[in-house]
């Protein structure tokens, strides 16, 4: 099959990404997708490199990459674009292009029913990802299947128009793990996000935590995006370290003995890259219980799980206090990562959803 799938990027990782790169964009479409692809930013989204060994005709488009976009309309003779919103609108043409049996599109608000409408020819099957925030006034009417993690995303996907829905997860680059440098925790806890207003919970439990290091219970480091340092409690700001994307961000989750997760507040507790991000990087998880977290690692044996109203400094230490406990419930959650939620498994488990809904 012909499948191509459409993502888009923090726009302050793709800043960040040319700005330690300032001559990557004199170079041709193939190789500044592959250099972007290489830094491995959302790397577990990313399905349609590893559809190629399943046989399949597989590409990946960034929408809204001005650099690349641009590159890809010059050598295909077209006028490039000179902003986020054309680079996304070039997308209807590189899909009419492709010509596609299957479009899957990361995200579907930006490109929801209205690309879909704008297309030539409708591909076979049409699917999306969601597993955030849904804003008033979408419209999935185009979409086949709408993938996600949380049943409530899938609920309110088949109430805006999707004709189904099916269980999907992202996976772990395993691939990446011989680029980094050999994990050597310089802090006791590390986190590794956004904070936004979407995530209350987050900077709630963050806080507490800082507050722990503050009172030198542990030592911790937070890599924050997607915020305005003025808007951080203080002991939150006084740890806080930059923000981190791409092979930045697994080099920094191996930093610490432990990484700590806390969901966004809308969705369930077992859902997001995080998990499989920090267990895979050989780094102890603790993250919020949930009935859904077995699906994925054994709680208690490959990773800590804590109750959003457990005294979470306390846990913290009571982890730490057991170093050679720590390592091995780490290891285990690598094993199990590595063994059952590669992307090599999450290309047959996309395949299979294909298939079925074809």
């Amino acid at each position: 099959m012909r499948i191509l799938q459409i993502a888009t990027y923090y726009e302050t990782y793709l800043r960040e990404f040319h700005r330690v790169r300032p001559h990557l964009q004199e170079r041709s479409y193939a190789e500044q997708l592959g250099c972007l692809l290489d830094d491995s930013f959302g790397a577990g989204h990313l399905i349609a490199p590893h559809l190629a060994a399943r046989g399949h005709e597989a590409e990946l488009i960034v929408a809204n990459w001005v650099s690349g976009q641009a590159r890809w309309a010059r050598e295909n003779g077209l006028f490039p674009p000179s902003g986020a919103a054309e680079a996304i609108a070039l997308c209807v043409e590189q899909v009419n292009r492709f010509d596609p049996d299957v479009l899957y599109l990361l995200d579907p608000i930006t490109l929801d029913a209205g690309f879909v409408a704008a297309l030539k020819r409708r591909p076979r099957l049409v699917l999306g990802w969601r597993q955030a925030n849904i804003p008033d006034g979408t419209d999935w009417t185009g979409f086949d299947l709408m993938l996600s993690a949380d049943p409530v995303c899938r609920k309110r996907a088949c109430e805006l128009g999707a004709r189904s829905t099916a269980l999907y997860r992202p996976g772990f680059p395993d691939w990446i793990l011989p680029r980094l440098s050999p994990r050597n925790p310089e802090v006791d806890v590390v986190f590794v996000g956004n904070v936004t207003p979407e995530h209350s919970a987050r900077l709630a439990l963050l806080e507490a935590v800082a507050r722990g290091a503050e009172q030198g219970r542990y030592t911790a480091a937070f890599h924050l995006g997607n915020h305005s340092g003025s808007d951080l409690p203080p002991a939150i700001a006084r740890i806080s370290r930059p923000p981190a994307w791409g092979t930045a961000l697994y080099q920094a989750t191996r930093s610490g003995r432990i990484g700590l997760n806390i969901h966004i507040d809308i969705t369930g507790a077992a859902m997001n890259m995080r998990i499989l991000e920090t267990a895979g990087c050989g780094t102890l998880l603790l993250t919020e219980a949930d009935p859904e977290l077995a699906s994925l690692l054994a709680p208690g044996l490959e990773v800590a799980a804590y109750d959003r109203g457990e005294d979470l400094p306390e846990r913290i230490e009571a982890l730490l206090a057991d170093r050679v406990g720590l390592e091995a419930m780490a290891s285990r959650g690598q094993a199990r990562v590595l063994k059952d939620h590669s992307m090599a498994a999450r290309a047959e488990w996309f395949e299979r959803i294909v298939l079925e809904h074809s």
